[in-house]
């Protein structure tokens, strides 16, 4: 978080960068073929901005990574719960994305989790190796994730620091959602996000940095830094993502101190067809660490990761609005128009009763069986009953009959827990007790 000078506040942006900026703005070229008039420059975002107490923002929810697990909130980061509770710092969550309808999406210890808003876990998958563009095949824990918009189809990127050319090397694949079953052909690139439910945004490095994916046709190049920005200003860009309504792009642009979120004009339709013209670079964000961004329903706001956790801002076509801190800790954001849902408790389910084992006679004793539920209980607590009234002092698993249990009839009450559910009790038959 960056600070005025002299402040103690870390609620106060100011310009960072702001030489370089200025440099840049007046860097953008044309590419070939186009009008040499003057492109206007961007804006810089954020000049000594103090941020807004929390206000309504967009509608929809965002998923997102905090605690090495998935959560889910509103746009503006209430009713937020998390979906998963078994991700460590060893096994971590990570890469969520959620589709229109609600279906979410993350790694986890090489697979894919597919959920819905409940957490309830509706299938996993070990996605097959990826063929790379040095003959590599690669595999691991994928580190990217994309979700169609319509939930049918999931794009994966794996991705390995040293391939056989002695490079990094990406790549990206498709399955169908419910199983594992591969979509049409990968790609060598990573960053896949959706801008129709068959074609996606992708990140092709150096001289290819924007890609379009059509499902079973060859990459397409869109554009690349270099061709609206002249050496040496022109620098690496990735992590793209376009509006819903298809006006806008964002991206990151740069690297260590040097990196920003910007966002664009988008001329003509990134959605089908051929790829649009150059964009219109209209507004930077500078800020190290910067990355992410995930663009609201209504395409009017973004949310993005820094490290101190999900920043947002509303008004895209004011570069001067406010930007604050909205999920301090978390990382990965992905916003869907998807409302959310109620908080749904399920009870456990007992399927078998649980039952008495031993003789029925005073000075024996009685054991009881757990029963059989669905899904496993955590815990089990046991109350024993003569003739329907519990005994004082019987809240073991076993019971040894008295004299007082002469001629009754015993049974036992067991109760089952786990977290995350409503407790169930199940009571056994009963057995009568000699006199």
């Amino acid at each position: 978080m960056i600070t005025l000078a002299g402040s103690t506040s870390p609620l106060v942006r100011r310009r960072s960068r702001a030489a370089l900026l200025a440099a840049v703005a007046t860097s953008l070229v044309v590419s070939a073929g186009t009008s040499t008039a003057a492109a206007p420059g961007p804006s810089i975002a954020g000049e000594s901005e103090v941020l807004a107490a929390r206000s309504s923002t967009s509608a929809g929810t965002l998923v997102y990574i905090k605690n090495f697990n998935v959560w889910i909130a509103r746009g503006n980061a209430t009713g937020a719960r998390a979906l998963t509770k078994n991700g460590t710092k060893a096994f971590p969550y990570g890469a969520p994305s959620q589709s229109d309808g609600g279906i979410v999406v993350a790694s986890y210890n090489r697979t894919i989790v597919r959920m819905n808003q409940q957490g309830r876990v509706l299938n996993t998958m070990d996605p097959a190796p990826l063929r790379t563009g040095s003959g590599d095949d690669i595999d691991g824990t994928p580190i990217d994730l994309a979700i169609s918009p319509d939930g049918a189809r999931i794009a994966y990127t794996f991705s390995q620091v040293r391939c056989s050319n002695g490079a990094p090397c990406s790549a990206t694949g498709y399955t169908e959602a419910a199983r594992f079953r591969p979509i049409g052909n990968s790609t060598q690139f990573w960053d896949p996000s959706w801008v129709s439910n068959t074609r996606t945004l992708e990140t092709g490095g150096w001289g290819s940095q924007v890609q379009l994916h059509d499902q079973g046709a060859a990459p397409v190049h869109w554009f690349s830094d270099s061709q609206m920005f002249e050496f040496p200003l022109a620098t690496d860009l990735g992590d793209t993502e376009l509006s819903p309504d298809g006006r806008h792009l964002a991206a990151i642009r740069g690297y260590g101190e040097d990196t920003a979120m910007a966002w664009y004009d988008v001329r003509g339709s990134a959605k089908a067809g051929p790829p649009p013209g150059l964009p219109s670079l209209f507004c930077f964000i500078p800020e190290e660490g910067i990355s992410g961004p995930t663009w609201a329903p209504d395409s009017d706001s973004l949310a993005w990761q820094e490290d101190d956790g999900i920043w947002s801002k509303a008004g895209v076509d004011d570069c001067s609005a406010t930007q604050r801190l909205l999920v301090p800790g978390g990382s990965e954001p992905d916003w869907s128009p998807a409302a959310l849902s109620a908080v749904v408790v399920r009870a456990l389910v007992n399927r078998t009763r649980p039952a008495i084992a031993g003789a029925t006679r005073v000075g024996a004793r009685l054991t009881s069986s757990l029963g059989r539920w669905s899904p496993a209980p955590a815990s089990y607590s046991f109350v024993w009953l003569r003739n329907g009234k519990a005994i004082k002092g019987g809240t073991r698993r076993t019971y040894q009959l008295t004299r007082a249990d002469r001629g009754k009839r015993i049974t036992v009450r067991v109760t089952a827990r786990r977290s995350g559910f409503l407790s169930k009790a199940a009571t056994s038959p009963a057995r009568s007790v000699r006199r």
